[in-house]
């Protein structure tokens, strides 16, 4: 297996902190070490700047990204578990807005059979009566209730037909 130079000076970091906060040494390719400020503030701590020429020119370099990997690695378990916890108050949230929305959409059911009830009170000067739907019995042919085939074959059914009968 290739050892590259990220794999090798993950493996060396020295982690310290100063009154300026904390900081990761990285090793160089020689004897040098560059010192990597890093910001806990955050959910995983990150490189924020580095010692080395690279990363005066261009505002980043090799240090910050692995230090930047190291410390990911070391937390992947509180991303992992800060992206549930998001994902469940993500869920909780739309729980909630569904169930105001099925509120609000039987409020306004409500108000429209209310108006609906004084428009037809206030046309006909005659209060509105409402009447019960009609209970469904079962069709009685020569005296004996008609069963559907599929009611009769059933033990509860025939139980209670022997029971009537007895």
């Amino acid at each position: 297996m290739v050892t590259t130079y990220a794999m090798y000076a993950m493996h060396f970091l020295r982690i310290d902190e100063d009154n300026n906060g904390l900081f990761v040494e990285v090793p160089g390719m020689s004897e040098n070490w560059f010192k990597v400020r890093v910001d806990e503030s955050g959910l995983v701590p990150t490189s924020t700047h580095c010692r080395c020429s690279h990363f005066a020119h261009k505002g980043h370099c090799q240090h910050t990204q692995i230090v930047d990997a190291f410390y990911v690695r070391i937390y992947k378990s509180n991303v992992v578990k800060h992206q549930e916890s998001i994902v469940k108050a993500n869920e909780k949230a739309l729980e909630q807005a569904m169930n105001e929305a099925e509120m609000q959409e039987l409020a306004y059911e409500e108000v429209a059979f209310s108006e609906q009830v004084l428009a037809a009170t206030e046309k006909d000067q005659t209060p509105l009566i409402v009447t019960p739907a009609p209970v469904a019995t079962p069709p009685v042919l020569n005296g004996q209730v008609q069963v559907p085939a599929w009611l009769a074959i059933l033990p509860s059914y025939q139980r209670r037909q022997k029971s009537k009968v007895a």
